[in-house]
């Protein structure tokens, strides 16, 4: 069982990735506001720039947040990045103009970021050897981070925007000052490093590999989040429930993160990331031939089911080998993934724009193919998964 002081802090991991999740579903369900379209004066392109802005945000800080923590800490990032998350959210209440939302999206991406490397870093840190149930555990907030904005909306649906924004920025704010007044684990380098050091561990054996593995996974991931709606549309799903398939995909996720944390006390982390791969490969491929939209909803959920404990497993690992520099290769591994999940998308588009919607959702299935190689060779390998 874990200590007292070990739940603390997994407290604050999780409230950590919480406010990440809140950073990446913030914006959506804020374009419908009679105020935001006219900051965005009716451009869907302006839509796009915006979410575009708030994603480089994390890319940005993402490479630098885990050298940071290595000589510094968890608790500066985690304070500094949940000021920073407040403080964007607070300009977007009293924004007026297109260029400021930019700014405000731009400071909220930084800000995510570095919650995201220190919750998972910290989590990573503090449970040793039985880190990989606990960073699944982790990635459920996430997801509940996710939904808050989007349920604060539908459950206020007559209050103002103003309202929304406010009540979301008291989260950060109240973390800010709990993360402030905690304890947390000493920096590993408290004493300094040199730059070379932190440069040198892309060369680690294995790491790119890792990070290899998570860009497919998190294309495939991205690819799903954005054209299952549209996916569903196209099988004849009404505007209004469109959306159910993307949403059973995210609730098998998390139920899949509370199975992986069963699971991994009765067999290994490889078994159960060579496992989920090869099970998500034929889930993908069965959503991508769903002939109709209640099959897309039941592919999605065991999809979601199916690939739930990859990414954070693969963490685990990372974790488990690196611990030297542990919050830099997270660092590094983070900053691939996330190029994965704006490639795979944009190739995606390109795909729909040439052979019709049904073609761009074989992309996951070819993702989740490649993760399942990727591991294989790492279990093979002198850098074992």
């Amino acid at each position: 069982m874990p200590s007292a002081h070990q739940k603390r802090l997994f407290a604050a991991a999780c409230a950590g990735i919480f406010g990440f999740g809140l950073v990446i579903g913030f914006l959506g369900p804020l374009f419908p506001f009679p105020r935001f379209q006219e900051i965005l004066a009716g451009d869907s392109s302006r839509q796009g720039s915006l979410s575009g802005i708030l994603y480089a945000g994390v890319l940005a800080a993402t490479p630098f947040v885990g050298p940071v923590i290595d000589r510094f800490g968890n608790k500066l990032v985690l304070v500094a990045s949940s000021i920073v998350v407040a403080a964007s959210l607070a300009g977007f209440a009293v924004l007026a103009t297109y260029p400021q939302a930019l700014a405000a999206a731009a400071a909220l991406g930084l800000g995510g970021g570095g919650l995201n490397i220190a919750a998972n870093a910290l989590t990573a840190d503090v449970f040793g050897d039985r880190r990989g149930p606990f960073l699944n555990y982790l990635g459920i907030f996430f997801g509940i981070g996710g939904l808050f904005v989007p349920t604060l909306v539908l459950a206020a649906r007559h209050v103002s925007l103003a309202v929304v924004i406010v009540a979301a920025m008291a989260l950060p704010v109240a973390f800010a000052l709990a993360f402030a007044l905690m304890e947390f684990p000493a920096a590993h380098h408290a004493r300094g490093f040199e730059l070379a050091e932190v440069l040198r561990v892309a060369r680690y054996p294995g790491v790119l590999m890792f990070a290899a593995l998570l860009f497919f996974e998190s294309g495939a991931e991205a690819t799903l989040g954005m054209w299952n709606p549209t996916f569903a549309h196209y099988l004849g799903a009404g505007s209004v429930n469109s959306s159910a398939a993307a949403e059973a995909y995210l609730a098998f996720v998390m139920l899949g993160r509370i199975a992986a944390g069963y699971l991994l006390r009765r067999i290994s982390k490889t078994q159960l990331v060579v496992a989920s791969a090869a099970a998500g490969t034929l889930a993908c491929l069965f959503l991508a031939v769903a002939p109709s939209f209640p099959v897309l909803v039941l592919a999605s959920a065991l999809v979601g089911l199916a690939t739930a404990a990859i990414y954070p497993t693969a963490l685990a690992v990372a974790g488990d080998r690196y611990q030297r520099f542990a919050a830099t290769v997270f660092s590094l591994i983070f900053t691939v993934a996330l190029v994965g999940g704006w490639v795979f998308p944009k190739s995606a588009g390109i795909l729909a724009g040439r052979y019709g919607v049904r073609s761009p959702m074989f992309l996951p299935a070819a993702g989740l193919a490649l993760v399942l190689m990727v591991a294989l060779r790492l279990r093979a390998s002198e850098a074992p998964l």
